[in-house]
């Protein structure tokens, strides 16, 4: 049945899309279900947006509490200048009782890796290196492989992906939070890489979601967890018999969700403790938006009826939980496929009064959809995140990526494979021409053959012609604005990048507003 999926999503859509012609009100119903889904996101990231935020206090423990932790960083095919700069920060951790396990997976053992695997050995007692093919589950998999070669001592697993730079006080500050029993969760912002203000705003695109929903899960008590620089309570994995979920391609949010629904609580400190790369152009970009969007339908398909019945959750954890869920998924594309399919109707019946309706009904929910996305990082971002020029350009890159993520979700639910795909670290493999904006162009197309299809059997109302103009207009300029930081940064190399990184750590950046 699994497999029919697929089959079955499309022969529900031609017959929907043939019954429409015959019956426009099954439209015009459709239209009215994708605004309530609409407003009623809309309402979530806004309120997150509004509500006031609670930072953690740092528990006092007494100076023996240093728990055993085992620090995993599973990678494929990245350069060695990458991993082994990374395992350097590692090395120089101001904390005692800890490992690092390096774990190499489904890629040859390159030079690069042997590289690696050498400069592990020269450190037998804080590193331990492994490789291995064939891993199924991509990253979910390979974190299982890492498990069973930490120490038997370990009390504390936390999660590095192979490009960060981490700070030495990373472990001192996050353990102290493990002290109560009921913490089994530690997240810490996803922070970047940037060369100053070339790429600011796709920067700060990124740390929208850390500055409003993982804000508002502490705040909520809901905290999620987002994979690099996270720490999981350990004995979870054996005393509760959890496990990575080697089907899901965001594995990291789905393991917070399940460990939330165990009864456990989970600390977002909202302060970086490291820094790793932003994708090196669109093309990857896009794939790593695409997993993003893609792996937090899988989740939601997973565990919606558990988050909302779940008798461990609150109210407002649960809509918390919705928050962070539905963070990257946008309503755009089958807005724009419905619109077209109105317009089409209406050339074939002219003048039809539910055709009209259906228009206002899309034209509702595409400006709450977008609306509410320039609350949540215009205004939900607050001035202490950055100055308004900078949360602007950020919202301006989030429009430039609406396409794929108005896709990537609807694939999830067509029941269409994605599989696992590395965001490319390595400079000499990166697309120079970042042609990846190309599809992208696709949605504002979309809408504007939409809003000509209406237009070619009658009059357009004003606020439409404002609402979709100015939706395509933002598209396309976003779609420019993010293309364009990546041609501006064309020396920004994966060694380049990493020299900014040990800058970054030696003064803390707070210039025109943009903090570390």
């Amino acid at each position: 049945m699994k497999g029919s999926r697929p089959y079955v999503f499309c022969g529900l859509v031609t017959g929907f899309v043939g019954v429409s012609f015959i019956v426009p009100e099954m439209l015009l119903g459709a239209a009215g279900i994708i605004l309530l889904i609409v407003l009623g996101q809309a309402w979530l990231h806004i309120a997150a947006a509004l509500r006031a935020k609670r930072t953690p206090e740092r528990p006092n423990v007494p100076d023996s509490y240093q728990p055993f932790v085992s620090i995993h960083l599973v990678y494929a095919n990245e350069p060695a200048n990458v991993v082994i700069r990374s395992l350097q920060r590692l090395a120089k951790l101001d904390y005692i009782n800890y490992e690092v396990v390096v774990f190499h997976n489904n890629a040859p053992e390159t030079d690069d890796v042997q590289l690696v695997r050498r400069y592990c050995q020269y450190r037998p007692d804080l590193f331990t290196f492994a490789h291995r093919d064939h891993i199924p589950g991509s990253k979910a998999g390979a974190l299982e492989w890492s498990r069973r070669l930490m120490s038997p001592h370990t009390e504390l697993i936390a999660i590095i992906d192979a490009d960060y730079q981490v700070r030495p006080d990373f472990l001192r500050e996050c353990t102290p939070y493990f002290f109560d029993p009921q913490v089994a969760l530690v997240q810490t912002p996803q922070d970047y890489i940037d060369a100053g203000t070339q790429n600011v705003g796709l920067a700060l695109e990124f740390r929208s979601f850390f500055a409003v929903a993982m804000q508002d899960a502490q705040t909520a008590g809901a905290v999620t967890f987002t994979g690099t620089m996270g720490l999981l309570r350990a004995e979870l994995f054996t005393d509760r018999r959890l496990a990575w979920n080697t089907g899901c391609i965001t594995e990291d949010t789905e393991l917070g969700i399940r460990i939330n629904q165990l009864g456990y609580r989970g600390v977002y400190i909202n302060q970086s403790f490291g820094m790793g790369m932003l994708p090196l152009d669109y093309t990857s970009l896009r794939v790593q938006r695409q997993r993003w969007s893609y792996g937090n339908m899988q989740v939601l398909l997973g565990h919606l009826w558990a988050i909302i019945t779940a008798p461990r959750l609150n109210r407002t954890q649960r809509i918390s939980f919705l928050v962070q869920l539905t963070a990257w998924l946008r309503a755009e594309l089958i807005i724009a496929l419905c619109w077209i399919l109105a317009g089409l109707i209406q050339v074939v019946h002219p003048k039809l009064i539910v055709v009209q309706a259906t228009f206002i009904v899309l034209g509702v929910a595409l400006a709450s959809s977008f609306g509410a996305r320039a609350i949540y990082m215009v205004v939900g971002m607050g001035k202490h995140t950055a100055r308004l020029s900078r949360r602007w350009r950020a919202f301006v890159s989030h429009a430039g990526l609406m396409g794929i993520m108005s896709t990537s979700w609807l694939r999830c639910l067509a029941g269409l494979p994605l599989h696992f795909k590395v965001t490319n670290k390595n400079a000499a493999e990166r697309d120079a021409t970042n042609k990846g904006y190309i599809p992208e162009l696709v949605l504002p197309g979309l809408l504007a053959v939409g809003l000509a299809l209406q237009a070619m059997a009658g009059p357009i109302a004003i606020w439409q012609l404002v609402v979709v103009g100015t939706i395509i207009v933002l598209g396309i300029v976003g779609i420019w604005y993010v293309h364009h930081q990546f041609m501006a940064n064309e020396d920004l190399l994966a060694g380049d990048a990493l020299a900014i990184a040990d800058e970054a750590f030696l003064a803390t950046r707070e210039e025109d507003g943009l903090q570390r």
